[in-house]
């Protein structure tokens, strides 16, 4: 009977030690979807700080086109 109690714990124990490995894995997973969450949100306040230049960019070409004709207007 005292073999059967041994196996039994030893059992227990990798049992346990399997659980704490998935405990770990789990925390780590978390980790790295927290850590992605923050990139995917980096990549959004880029690209709409992107979407804000070209934006700008593109007044500004509007108005440099209108000061060509203004001064254009002027040339000898």
């Amino acid at each position: 009977m005292g073999e059967v109690k041994e196996q039994i714990l030893r059992t227990q124990e990798e049992v346990e030690k399997a659980l704490r490995a998935l405990e770990n894995l789990a925390a780590s997973a978390e980790e790295t979807t927290a850590s992605a969450q923050e990139v995917s949100s980096a990549i959004e306040e880029q690209t709409a700080s992107i979407e804000e230049l070209k934006r700008s960019a593109d007044d500004l070409k509007g108005v440099v086109e209108s000061l060509r004709n203004i001064v254009s207007r002027f040339k000898l």
